[in-house]
């Protein structure tokens, strides 16, 4: 996964990435950003040979807790 495009990557996927997926050395496509569901910082890539969706919880002001949704 190359940061080196204009796009700007989420701070948890960064950090996914810098943790996780260089730790056990999978290859990642470059995420792409998902328009439908934006507001979740929703970014689609590949590991391998496999397709990942990546969301960040929703902080919401007038229930507790966070929610994400697919």
């Amino acid at each position: 996964m190359s940061t080196s495009n204009s796009v700007t990557i989420p701070h948890d996927l960064l950090v996914a990435k810098e943790l996780i997926y260089n730790k056990y050395h999978y290859k990642c496509s470059f995420p792409i950003k998902e328009k439908e569901n934006s507001e979740y910082g929703a970014y689609t890539f590949e590991i391998s040979t496999l397709s990942v969706k990546f969301l960040t919880a929703k902080i919401t002001p007038t229930m507790i807790g966070q929610f994400v949704t697919l």
